[in-house]
């Protein structure tokens, strides 16, 4: 997955959730929006229908490689300025070894080999990729008609699958700082191992004894859950503070609400939604 650079800028926000259960989970979509009309004329998915809540369909690992080619973690990257590159280095990740000219030019003979398959054929083989899990050196990596997720040392690089002028492709870095049961500290973000549960279609990390931050890997969505499986002192409001970088105009600080947009020529791009916590018990909370 490739983004450009140009312009990423980096911020904090806030989740806060009043937890009642000891073990909850808490989570949110983020969603890629449709292409604007004035994007590249890419075949864009439209009105595509969200996949239920039920059985999923499990992911197939692919192996690429062992070679790792990790970048430096956000929360490092904001301490160390001088290793935050404006170049073609610090937008390079784990699955970008191509140039663009070598990709322009696989691209061409894919869509040639792709013009002669039968009728119907090629939507199977789409489908099919929105079930692969793609692993280099131990880092993730997925892709759907509707975007693509690199899942690296500890943070997520989320993108929607078309490009915009000056900008790239829409998208954002995510990675957290911080959970906090009232005023304490119950897990810290920074570098982790990503682990899989290709049944759940997820990448997750283990966040010290108390939390699991999670990624299922949804074709229309990726959504993050933060599974905290001890509430240290009892039940009490949950903060999660992250840290986000994008290349599209943030939400106002101290935006509240059902979801938070991410924008560019006005237009809402890339949404974090659907804020919903389930206690012990399974009941389910609003809150965000």
């Amino acid at each position: 997955m490739k983004s450009n650079a140009v312009g990423l800028r980096g911020f904090s926000i806030l989740i806060a959730v009043l937890l009642l259960g000891l073990l909850t989970t808490a989570w949110f979509s983020w969603r890629g929006h449709d292409t604007p009309s004035s994007a590249s004329g890419s075949p864009q998915p439209t009105g595509q229908q969200k996949e239920t809540h039920g059985v999923p369909t499990p992911l197939v690992l692919t192996k690429l490689s062992e070679e790792r080619a990790a970048r430096l973690h956000p929360l490092q990257a904001a301490k160390e300025p001088t290793t935050v590159v404006d170049g073609a280095e610090s937008s390079t990740g784990p699955f970008d070894a191509l140039s663009d000219e070598l990709e322009a030019t696989l691209r061409e003979r894919e869509l040639k080999a792709f013009e002669k398959l039968p009728a119907g054929a090629l939507e199977g083989i789409v489908a099919d990729l929105e079930n692969e899990l793609r692993e280099k050196g131990g880092l993730y990596a997925y892709n759907s008609r509707a975007y693509g997720a690199t899942l690296e040392m500890g943070w997520v690089d989320f993108a929607a699958n078309y490009s915009l002028k000056k900008i790239g492709s829409p998208g954002l870095s995510y990675a957290l700082e911080s959970v906090k049961l009232g005023n304490r500290v119950i897990a810290e973000g920074g570098p982790a191992e990503p682990q899989t549960r290709a049944e759940r279609r997820s990448v997750w990390y283990a966040r010290g004894a108390s939390v699991e931050e999670e990624y299922t890997l949804r074709p229309e969505a990726m959504e993050q859950s933060f599974i905290v499986k001890e509430l240290p002192g009892g039940p009490g409001a949950i903060t999660v503070t992250s840290r986000v970088s994008t290349n599209l105009a943030p939400p106002a600080e101290g935006t509240k609400g059902a979801s938070i947009a991410f924008t560019h020529g006005g237009k809402d791009l890339v949404t974090m939604s659907e804020a919903v916590a389930f206690d012990a018990a399974g009941r389910r909370l609003a809150g965000c």
